[in-house]
């Protein structure tokens, strides 16, 4: 994998980077990864297994916004994973400053750098679905594929700010998923149009994706993040019978990742992870099947017009990402029981 290569992992202690570092040192890669602290550096050391055969170098980029952020990091790296990304989170109330800026900014910092570094052959943006779906859309019949663009704009996002201040935490988690869905399609668009107007010397294409779920890299992670909202979508009552849920395992989204990086015929394009879209209802009840009285919650009836709603949930097309990138995502109900597994076996379920 990556012989004689040199491979950077921006953002490296979050969520998917740090599972991407551990699979690619695991298995012979040389990694630089950028972190904005040493001891997120410790963290992402401790995910490694003892007979890992690669190696892991640590470089701090504490503000991955500012001009030349990156370059010294990139001395000598030959791939390009930019993962740093601002996710939705508690304290994270600044729509500009907490969201659109670390993304647009900091993938054009990398991108700048990444263009003035001769080694660089390739870059692969981690972006999401959410750069693709539409709200007004996605509980129609149809289909999203890798043509489709969010039409959110930078100023609608911007005066949604104030959404972030409210009393109400569902209204705050809602509106901060659509700024942070502006924040990735903005991000995305800025870095095609450098690629495209500056005739970047290296390969470049975007991996998407969907609601991600499964055993973190980083130790003692618990429930946080994608997993604790995937939790509380378990958990709150009463439910939404039309809501679903477009999910994918943290496995698959690594395995699309490198995969993503290693094919020539996925450069320029936009790739998406995606294992299904089962409503909420569904997803409850294989949990439950799942993991039993260790579980702190109910099934739930089924509505009667289940088959109507599923048909109305908007999917992705994948089509395209399997036949590329040679992969068969796992599905939906294996990844609900393996992240089950995975929280009764530590034990790490709240009540």
């Amino acid at each position: 994998m990556f012989e004689h290569s040199l491979i950077l992992v921006t953002g490296a202690n979050g969520y998917i980077a740090s599972a991407l570092v551990k699979k690619l040192v695991d298995h012979g890669a040389r990694v630089r990864a950028t972190v904005r602290r040493e001891a997120s550096g410790e963290q992402l050391r401790e995910t490694l297994s003892p007979d890992a055969k690669g190696s892991l170098e640590i470089a701090i980029v504490q503000d991955i916004t500012a001009s030349g952020a990156f370059k010294s990091a990139l001395q000598g790296v030959t791939h390009v994973f930019h993962a740093a990304s601002p996710i939705p989170g508690a304290g994270k109330i600044d729509a500009k400053r907490d969201f659109i800026d670390p993304a647009v900014a900091g993938t054009m910092s990398l991108l700048e750098d990444a263009h003035a570094t001769s080694s660089v052959v390739k870059v692969v943006l981690t972006s999401s679905i959410a750069a693709m779906l539409d709200a007004a859309t996605i509980r129609q019949a149809g289909t999203y594929t890798s043509s489709d663009w969010n039409s959110i704009t930078y100023d609608t996002a911007i005066a949604l700010n104030d959404k972030l201040a409210s009393d109400n935490p569902a209204e705050v988690a809602q509106y901060s998923m659509y700024i942070y869905a502006a924040s990735k399609t903005l991000a995305e668009k800025a870095a095609r149009d450098f690629v495209s107007e500056k005739k970047a010397r290296f390969a470049f294409n975007t991996v998407h994706p969907a609601f991600v779920i499964g055993k973190p890299a980083i130790r003692d992670a618990g429930l946080n993040g994608s997993n604790a909202i995937f939790w509380k979508a378990l958990t709150a009552r009463p439910i939404d019978a039309g809501d679903a849920m477009h999910l994918v395992s943290l496995q698959d989204t690594v395995n699309g990742h490198v995969k993503a990086m290693e094919s020539e015929e996925a450069n320029g394009k936009r790739l998406i992870l995606c294992s299904g879209e089962p409503l909420t209802a569904e997803l409850i009840n294989w949990a439950k099947d799942r993991g039993g009285s260790s579980l702190a919650f109910e099934r739930v009836d089924l509505p009667h017009n289940v088959e109507e709603l599923k048909r109305n949930v908007r999917n992705f097309d994948v089509s395209e990402t399997e036949r590329v990138l040679d992969i068969k995502f796992e599905s939906v109900r294996e990844t609900v029981d393996n992240w089950v597994d995975w929280i009764t076996e530590e034990r790490i379920t709240k009540s």
